[in-house]
This record gives structure tokens, C-alpha cells and sequence, in this order.
């Protein structure tokens, strides 16, 4: 903390570390508080997906009501949890676009853009 007296930015210093602190109390208990929401999300999420009674346009209401009851950081999570564990229902598949188009990539190949299909409805 010398230096930073030398330099006279020892308050800016204080400010930062104090400010850091309370940073990563914050970010402490926002983690705790989606580990506890978010495996009864998926519970709920599954549950509308599996209702037979409802209809494409219900579950994606549902599902929308659903996703904003989390806040944003909630949210991300819980996206990128499910492109990495979740299945899509059909109800689902139907309302999202792959490919390009959509903004999705496709792989580089040897030769350039390789594999250029939409998948989903069947185009090529």
C-alpha cells in the first residue's frame, strides 16, 4: 500500500478493493440463489414440454412465463445449460431455425463451408 500512498491513489485503491468485496459477495449469492432456482426450472421446463394437453402455442407460453421469472444471468445459465443437456420437444424444433440463416455456423471442412443443410425441416 506504499506505493500507492507514494503515488497518492491510495482512496482510489481502498475504493477499488472495497468495491471488489462487495463484488464477489454479490456474485456469491446470486450463484447460491440460481443453484437452488434452477433444478426446479428444469423440473417445471420438462413438466410443460411432457403436457399432452397443451398446445404448441400454450407450452411456449408456459415455457416464456416460465424463463422470466429467472433474472438475466439466471437465463444465460439455464440456455446454455440446456444446449448442453436438453432435448428439444417438438414443440420447440418447430419454432426455432438452424443453420446460417438463423445465425448458426457451419463447420469449416477441407474444402471450405461443408454440410450446408437445414436441419430440422428437411431443406437442403
Amino acid at each position: 500500500m506504499r506505493w500507492a500512498e507514494k503515488y497518492n491513489v491510495k482512496k482510489s485503491v481502498l475504493s477499488f478493493k472495497e468495491k471488489l468485496e462487495k463484488d464477489k459477495k454479490t456474485a456469491k449469492v446470486e450463484l447460491q440463489q440460481a443453484l437452488t432456482k434452477l433444478p426446479q426450472f428444469f423440473r417445471d421446463y420438462k413438466q410443460i414440454a411432457e403436457d399432452t394437453r397443451l398446445t404448441w402455442k400454450q407450452a411456449e407460453e408456459k415455457r416464456d412465463q416460465l424463463v422470466k421469472k429467472l433474472t438475466p444471468k439466471e437465463q444465460q445459465a439455464a440456455a446454455i445449460l440446456s444446449q448442453l443437456f436438453a432435448p428439444v420437444d417438438e414443440s420447440e424444433a418447430r419454432s426455432k431455425q438452424y443453420g446460417p440463416g438463423a445465425g448458426g455456423q457451419y463447420p469449416q471442412g477441407q474444402y471450405g463451408q461443408q454440410g450446408q443443410q437445414f436441419y430440422g425441416d428437411g431443406q437442403y
